[in-house]
């Protein structure tokens, strides 16, 4: 877990807005995050893992630091105008959303495998026969809904609008959203879905564990 936490996931972003540290007593940094921001993890391993692995980093600095985690995008922004919270672990879609409240602030991203990019996936099966994005149209599309919520959904937009294609409400007939990406590849793994849309990194994780993953 707290290789996790340090590494961070598919491009979070941390953005932390810093006040003065006194000498005499710590800094209380107070660090926010939405269900979107942590993703597919259990919200108590995430609280107990980002409050061990920062609180160890920045011992040095005099600084105190805790985890508030909310329900949705909006429940974080409000604790962000509230002062609730003081900084900011969450994906790049809500960062581009909050970044009025963060223009002056240190910004920090994860980093995986020395690739600071985030990478998504778009899998169809071997033995499927597409071999270009204009045979997906009308096929079942399955996808964790905390991909389609970050920037997977943009990506899967951006390419259909590239190739002249429909929205991928109009292009899929179908688009199924499990609560994980590992749900997402056995979904395409038993051919209940024609093409899947995941994390880089999600599915690295599952092909270590399953490697007919690669091979199918």
């Amino acid at each position: 877990m707290q290789q996790f936490i340090k590494l961070g996931i598919y491009c979070w972003v941390f953005c932390c807005l810093m006040m003065t540290v006194a000498h005499a007593e710590p800094y209380h940094l107070i660090a926010g995050s939405s269900k979107l921001g942590f993703r597919e993890n259990d919200k108590q391993n995430i609280n107990i893992g980002f409050s061990k692995v920062f609180n160890e980093i920045l011992s040095s600095e005099n600084v105190k630091c805790d985890f508030k985690s909310t329900d949705s995008s909006e429940e974080l922004y409000a604790a962000i105008q509230a002062n609730q919270v003081n900084a900011f672990f969450g994906s790049p879609v809500e960062f581009i959303q909050a970044e009025q409240y963060f223009l002056d602030s240190p910004l920090a991203s994860g980093v995986f495998d020395k690739e600071l990019k985030s990478k998504v996936y778009l899998l169809v099966r071997k033995d499927s026969g597409i071999n270009s994005i204009t045979q997906l149209k009308g096929k079942k599309l399955v996808t964790s809904k905390w991909t389609t919520g970050d920037l997977g959904g943009l990506y899967l937009e951006t390419l259909l609008l590239e190739h002249k294609q429909d929205l991928p409400k109009q292009f899929f007939s179908e688009i199924l959203t499990p609560e994980t990406s590992n749900q997402a590849l056995v979904e395409l793994f038993f051919k209940k879905a024609d093409v899947a849309l995941v994390n880089a990194n999600q599915f690295n994780i599952a092909a270590e564990l399953n490697p007919q993953l690669r091979s199918n």
